[in-house]
């Protein structure tokens, strides 16, 4: 649900189709409690003529953060080989600092555990996350920030 109560769902997707298999990476930073924007994201697999959830990334990483909530899901990427999905949350508080933003890994080898990535020079109203890119082999991780005026940024990448 947004600030209206209406929900978000597929602000942000991703999907990759190989021989194999086709999967997709949805975000609903909108989603969770009404107002909240804590936000979901989603891994579905096509197995025949149907979408099967293969995965529901755990909210309980995108509590509630700053005005706008965390925002978990604005951004999501998926691995040219399907196993390795990032999730932007470019609203979260880090250490004390707001809206510093992070990103968080799922990994099919793991599906239970997701990794936390923090920015490495939290800032203020940074935005870590506001959009993320993963290599074909899921090992390079892009992440961006939000270039804006009132935080005196140009911007940012890592990798």
């Amino acid at each position: 649900m947004d600030d209206e109560g209406v929900e978000v769902v597929g602000l942000e997707v991703r999907a990759l189709e190989v021989a194999e298999f086709a999967r997709v990476a949805v975000g609903a930073p909108g989603s969770g409690a009404p107002g909240a924007g804590a936000g979901e994201a989603y891994v579905y697999e096509q197995r025949g003529d149907a979408w099967e959830l293969l995965a529901s990334l755990p909210n309980d990483v995108s509590l509630d953060s700053g005005d706008y909530g965390g925002k978990f899901g604005r951004s999501v990427a998926i691995s040219g080989d399907g196993k390795r999905v990032a999730v932007g949350t470019p609203y979260r508080d880090v250490d004390g600092v707001r809206e510093a933003g992070t990103v968080y890994l799922w990994d099919e080898d793991s599906p239970t555990a997701v990794t936390e990535i923090l920015p490495s020079n939290p800032r203020e109203y940074h935005g870590f996350g506001w959009s993320v890119s993963l290599s074909d082999d899921g090992e390079v991780l892009a992440v961006s920030a939000i270039p804006t005026a009132y935080n005196g940024n140009e911007g940012l990448v890592e990798w």
